[in-house]
């Protein structure tokens, strides 16, 4: 890495500058993100001073280096203001899907990563994060972080969960940035309601992900408004990139089936609760970056494969890319920075006619 930013900076002093510097969120060390997550963030600062530095001009030395007007931030769309209270938490959602172009009571919703990333300008990071005794288990905790770096809003979410865990802990996380709940690591997600924040992120995520409309007309549509069972669960799960366990709880919002046979539902599901994840992965369902990212939907969370970061935000690929181009970052140094061997980041680039 320090031979990457050699190349950028003007003298050894900026380098070791550049290396040191740690966004004080990180420093402090309160939100006890994984090493892999704070790599990610440094990495994305990095990049974005390496954005603004020209190369110099020939004949005037080193010093000749400008600077460029800083790019608008994509977090100016983002507001963490004073956390959202006494309103109804799936109003707040509606109103979040229509402030991203989404019908706020139709569904399911198109590819949450892009979404959030364009739509709002949040940095979603994906990885697996694994044992830190150096074994194969990657279902550590945390399942995800919500938290403001110079006013830029990351979401992390860990890979080692099913995917439909993996859209609902991503929209959790959302949850908390829009609601103002502050910087949050959640080791896992929480379903009693004497949490109130997380009580109300989780009123958020499910609206936001299949609003009580939309699961309706979805039963109306099917003529299974009355008594729907678990092959139900699973194709409204299916349908809207959910668990079938959240599914209960949209049927329920939706269809009041009544509290007997909501309790034979949430028998049957404990009962088969083995099989579920294998039995809706196998009928099909919603695909999106997250599915593209963990193919092996059915997989045992400790075996997963080991620690590794899946995706960086899109904004870090754009700007790797200029680095590399105009020379100021090594391919090395930005396949690192990627989460990509050189090998296959150099496939890429000569795809596009970078040798």
């Amino acid at each position: 890495r320090r031979e990457a930013l050699r190349q950028a900076f003007t003298t050894e002093d900026d380098v070791t500058a550049e290396l040191a510097t740690v966004p004080p969120a990180l420093e402090r060390g309160r939100l006890r993100l994984p090493d892999a997550v704070n790599a990610v963030v440094r990495d994305w600062f990095t990049l974005l001073r390496l954005e603004t530095v020209q190369t110099p001009v020939a004949g005037r030395g080193r010093e000749a280096r400008s600077e460029l007007p800083r790019p608008p931030s994509a977090a100016a769309m983002h507001q963490a203001g004073v956390p959202v209270r006494d309103v109804p938490y799936d109003r707040v959602a509606r109103f979040w899907r229509s402030e991203l172009l989404v019908d706020p009571d139709d569904g399911p919703l198109p590819d949450l990563v892009p979404l959030l990333e364009e739509g709002h300008g949040t940095q979603v990071i994906v990885a697996r994060i694994g044992d830190p005794s150096g074994g194969r288990d990657c279902s550590d905790r945390p399942v995800a972080a919500a938290f403001t770096v110079h006013g830029v809003p990351f979401i992390f979410v860990n890979a080692a969960q099913p995917v439909a865990l993996q859209r609902l802990t991503l929209a959790h996380a959302f949850a908390h940035l829009v609601l103002g709940h502050g910087d949050t690591v959640d080791g896992r997600l929480h379903w009693s309601r004497n949490a109130p924040l997380e009580a109300a992120a989780n009123d958020f995520a499910e609206e936001f992900l299949a609003p009580v409309r939309a699961v309706r007309r979805w039963y109306e549509r099917r003529a299974r408004t009355h008594a729907p069972g678990v092959d139900d669960l699973l194709a409204l799960g299916n349908a809207f990139g959910l668990t079938a366990w959240t599914a209960l709880y949209r049927t329920r919002a939706a269809l009041d089936p009544g509290p007997k046979h909501v309790q034979a539902l949430r028998s049957e599901l404990h009962r088969r609760e083995r099989r579920l994840l294998a039995r809706q992965a196998f009928l099909g369902g919603l695909r999106d970056t997250l599915s593209y990212l963990t193919p092996d939907a059915t997989a045992h969370p400790g075996a997963c494969g080991g620690p590794a970061v899946l995706h960086v935000p899109a904004v870090m690929r754009r700007r790797a890319l200029a680095a590399v181009e105009h020379g100021r970052l090594s391919l090395e140094a930005a396949a690192a920075m990627l989460g990509r061997t050189p090998a296959a980041l150099g496939a890429e680039l000569a795809l596009l006619g970078l040798e």
